[in-house]
């Protein structure tokens, strides 16, 4: 249960940041801000591309999160460890996600969907499962390392 209140609540968080009130003039604001309390001085055109980049770098950051809780949701509930099936199909979930996300985005004013920001999405979720896989890789379960001292 808990997993599935976890992965509902964080892909609330990923709809709600595909609307108008978190767009490129949000962003764009929240980035000026912070600038304005460092010593640097940058171009309005360099204060762009930093926003673009950190907005793409969320886009991987958003479903990296997600990856997890999707794995999570549906490996086998009294088992841990690595799953392949489980990882296809968070993986696959999570694509599916980040498509209806962009879809969603078709029908927001001053937003708009992109294949690029998809498969930045999908790697995101890439990037998730395989910190899962090194995880498991890095620590096994203790059953497992008995039985292969065996």
């Amino acid at each position: 249960m808990l997993w599935w209140v976890a992965a509902l609540a964080w892909t609330v968080v990923i709809f709600l940041l595909s609307t108008r009130a978190f767009g490129l003039m949000w962003s764009s604001n929240v980035l000026w801000r912070i600038l304005t309390h460092l010593p640097l001085s940058v171009s309005d055109r360099t204060l762009l591309d930093i926003n673009l980049f950190i907005r793409k770098l969320a886009h991987v950051g958003e479903y990296a999160i997600l990856a997890p809780l999707l794995y999570c949701l549906v490996r086998p509930s009294a088992e841990n460890g690595w799953h392949p099936r489980s990882a296809f199909t968070a993986l696959l979930a999570g694509a599916v996600y980040a498509a209806s996300d962009e879809i969603h985005q078709l029908f927001v004013p001053g937003r708009q969907a992109s294949v690029l920001d998809w498969a930045l999405d999908v790697a995101g979720v890439v990037c998730g499962i395989s910190a899962i896989y090194l995880w498991a890789r890095l620590f096994p379960r203790e059953e497992h390392q008995e039985s292969r001292q065996e």
